[in-house]
């Protein structure tokens, strides 16, 4: 039999030969030397010097599975082999019949107990005071301290590995070197269960097979996918026999003609008990597995598991830690008396400061809010019961500048469930808030502007009953007289609150749209006291108008906007006062300077130009003035729509602004208009004088639900030669439709109304007369009306309130429409 060749040797001079081996023969006896009592584990035999046993005790007899008779006068060779006799045993025995006391270890095959690994010395032994006749051979069996040292240094060379970071098929690569060192002769193997597809993958496996061999690809696990699938399937250890019969041959694991007998596969786990995957071991016939191999086995299998589950969990934190240093937020690691350990560098990017500065220090001294002293208490008093704490503050960045961060600080706990640090994730939402802020302020603002257009909208309501009721008075007077003059006073304070109103409604939004030719001059002139009013004694505020200006087509009320809007925007520009200075001029616009929203189509404008001493737009803001709901002010000073209905507006109308800002030296926006093609007739020119008798003898659908407004309206429209039919409300409105379809030429209906609305009452026309004329009044808004006004060619809007002159006009072009 065939054992391991290597051997640590010893050999020593006579003067250092082992006591009690010295002695005359005379005054020995072999027989009761080899049968006296020997400590457990060791095993006595006398060799001749060729090489034949002369005599043995009974342990080295039981060892080799013989008799004492049996195996005395064997020849060595016969009894441990061709190769152990002359590469180990031989060599020593020599030296020992030369005079030496020999000591050596090394690994032998028995038959009934396998490799054990035997510390063996050599004694010369002599019959006579001169010649050596015998070598004494004394043997103590150290397979448990070997063993014991084999894995020792199989653990601590896995283990350094594993701790340098080694990748784990180098790892494996050394206990696989390791495990066929301590058990010569088997097949190792190594597979992984591949965490996606649960399939077990050849990771390691013996130098001499091919990759491409069907015994290394890929199977799923299960009760009959070979001892490897099983062990897995089970997660348990499953041994196979007897497999030199079932074509275990070299093409799949050992070698050209290589038969193999057994098979054992061992799982290995991960620290969480999950199988990770199976290390596995393949036996030729002339080896067998014992319970001192299976320890090492069992060890190897734990050992593979050490290394892949180090593996995963050293990818885990690799994709952790660049998932923590690539994230967006800010991620603030502490001990547990909130020192900083750790911060991330979206943390350096928002907060300003370097890592370097903040490690070691404690996390307070980051907020330096002095008002946020008794907030960090309330938190800390929350985290000192160990609870998750989340919610939103104000902090500064290392220039000292404020912003808003939502955080989430979690605690660490250990084994034991002390807590050991503080996990902080930190997002600042600044802008998030701002908008926040911004929304709920213009909501605020559209509450107002609601309020505002329903006051509007009751308020065009009685002075459309004043317009209608004086008119019909005037009618009836001579000018001249005193009670003309009164009347028309009524009419021009009704004039000032029609203009008061039409501002309002400028304010909120809700203005009806109506582009006509614009004294842009006027205008301004207009709005100035109301200007003044605004901006207080400390802001003065000049007009530079061109005489003769040519005048602008667009829509008055929303043109009056863009001046109030940015007006107002001045105004805070210049907290301790400046100068505003409006200017108007025809002119074309110069070539080079950025245009918004599009670039100049037209050779000549109407320009308004607003200028003011006051602090300037930062550069970096200067492309984002005009996006909705961005705003430089504090929050609840500014909705940040401003200049986005300034641009919206100029888009509509297809003209264009320009500015230029300075920080500390003012700014200064330039607006074109674009010409109109006709002049403009001053809407607030003298009253209008009494319309004579149009119309002939037409029925008119009257529907409005004020009466004092509906009666005023009917005499109106009767005095100048119509038919009226008049309804209090949208059904009543519809009703008499149905009775009048095929009479009626005309419908003149209030846009909101109860029961029905006039739109409503539109929509039922149009079912069955879609070429009827249609008038919407509105003291409000024609928003409600959706797009039938702009799609409906027959549809006019008529703004309340109107002069009896409108009125006419409005009838008379929808009449001229139908015929």
């Amino acid at each position: 039999m065939e054992g391991e060749l290597h051997t640590n040797i010893k050999v020593e001079s006579p003067v250092t030969k082992a006591r009690g081996f010295e002695s005359h023969p005379s005054e020995r006896d072999n027989s009761s030397l080899l049968k006296r009592p020997c400590p457990i584990g060791e095993f006595v035999s006398l060799i001749t010097p060729d090489y034949r046993y002369a005599s043995v005790n009974n342990g080295l007899a039981e060892a080799q599975g013989k008799t004492i008779e049996a195996l005395t006068g064997m020849p060595l060779r016969e009894v441990w082999g061709e190769t152990v006799f002359e590469e180990i045993i031989k060599e020593h025995l020599d030296a020992c019949l030369a005079d030496e006391v020999v000591h050596y270890q090394s690994w032998f095959d028995f038959p009934n107990t396998g490799r054990r690994y035997w510390e063996v010395s050599y004694y010369p032994y002599r019959e006579d005071a001169k010649n050596i006749s015998h070598a004494m051979v004394v043997t103590r069996d150290m397979t448990e301290q070997q063993r014991s040292r084999e894995l020792l240094d199989l653990e601590s060379g896995v283990l350094e590995l594993i701790a340098k970071g080694v990748h784990p098929r180098g790892t494996l690569s050394l206990l696989q070197e390791k495990v066929t060192q301590i058990l010569p002769g088997i097949f190792f193997f190594i597979r992984v269960v591949n965490r996606k597809n649960g399939h077990l993958e050849t990771f390691l496996h013996p130098p001499h097979l091919d990759l491409d061999s069907p015994f290394l690809k890929p199977f799923k696990p299960s009760q009959d996918s070979g001892v490897c699938g099983a062990a897995v399937y089970h997660g348990t250890a499953v041994a196979m026999e007897n497999l030199e019969g079932q074509n275990w041959k070299a093409n799949q694991v050992a070698g050209p003609e290589t038969p193999i007998e057994r098979a054992l596969a061992i799982p290995f786990r991960g620290s969480k008990e999950k199988v990770l995957g199976v290390a596995s071991f393949y036996y030729p016939p002339d080896k067998f597995y014992e319970s001192a191999q299976l320890e090492v086995l069992e060890f190897a299998s734990r050992l593979a598991g050490l290394a892949i589950d180090q593996f995963y969990a050293e990818q885990q934190r690799i994709r952790l830690e660049t998932a923590i240093e690539q994230a967006g937020e800010s991620i603030i690691i502490t001990d547990a008396d909130g020192i900083i350990q750790y911060v991330n560098p979206a943390f350096e990017s928002c907060s300003g400061y370097t890592r370097e500065e903040v490690l070691q220090k404690p996390v307070s001294t980051l907020d330096r809010d002095e008002d946020g002293e008794s907030f960090r208490q309330l938190v800390f008093e929350e985290l000192r019961h160990g609870n998750l704490w989340s919610g939103r503050f104000q902090t500064r960045r290392k220039d000292g500048s404020l912003f808003e961060t939502e955080a989430t600080v979690t605690p660490v706990r250990d084994t034991d469930g002390e807590i050991v640090s503080w996990v902080s994730v930190q997002r600042d939402v600044t802008h998030q808030a701002n908008l926040e802020n911004q929304l709920r302020h213009a909501q605020k603002m559209e509450a107002v502007g609601q309020l505002a257009g329903g006051v509007a909208h009751d308020f065009n309501n009685i002075l459309q009953a004043i317009y209608g009721a004086s008119e019909m008075a005037l009618s009836g007077l001579d000018e001249s007289s005193q009670a003309g003059q009164d009347i028309e006073d009524v009419i021009k304070s009704a004039d000032r609150g029609s203009e008061l109103i039409r501002q309002l409604l400028a304010f909120s939004r809700r203005n009806v749209y109506k582009p006509q030719p614009v004294n842009l001059n006027s205008l301004v002139k207009e709005m100035l006291k109301m200007l003044d009013r605004i901006l207080g004694e400390n802001i003065e505020i000049t007009f530079l108008p061109q005489p003769d200006l040519a005048e602008l087509w667009g829509d008055s009320g929303q043109i009056e906007q863009i001046l109030l809007n940015l007006v107002m925007n001045a105004r805070d520009s210049m907290p301790d006062g400046g100068r505003i200075a409006i200017q108007t001029v025809v002119t074309s616009p110069p070539l080079g300077p950025q245009y918004y929203p599009s670039e100049p189509e037209r050779k000549n404008y109407v320009r308004m130009s607003l200028s003011d001493t006051g602090t300037g737009i930062p550069e970096e803001v200067k492309d984002r003035i005009f996006e909705p709901f961005f705003t430089t002010k504090e929050v609840g000073k500014g909705t940040g729509l401003g200049l986005s209905i300034v641009f919206g507006i100029l888009k509509q109308h297809q003209g264009f602004v320009h500015f230029e800002s300075r920080k500390g030296r003012g700014t200064r926006f330039d607006l074109y208009f674009p010409l109109a093609d006709q002049a403009a007739s001053d809407p607030k020119g003298p009253v209008a004088p009494k319309t004579p008798r149009s119309g002939n003898d037409e029925l008119i659908l009257l529907a409005e639900d004020n009466d004092q407004i509906r009666e005023v309206t009917a005499t109106m429209l009767r005095r100048a030669g119509y038919r009226v039919i008049e309804a209090s409300d949208g059904v009543e409105a519809i009703r008499l439709f149905e009775r009048h379809m095929l009479d009626t030429a005309l419908a003149f209906l209030d846009v909101r109304m109860p029961n029905e609305s006039g739109k409503a009452v539109y929509e039922a026309i149009r079912r069955v007369r879609s070429e009827l004329p249609v008038v919407f009044a509105t003291g409000f808004s024609a928003d409600i009306l959706g797009n039938c006004a702009e799609v409906d060619p027959l549809v006019q809007v008529l703004p309340k309130p109107f002069r009896e002159s409108e009125l006419l006009e409005k009838v008379a072009r929808g009449l001229r429409m139908l015929s």
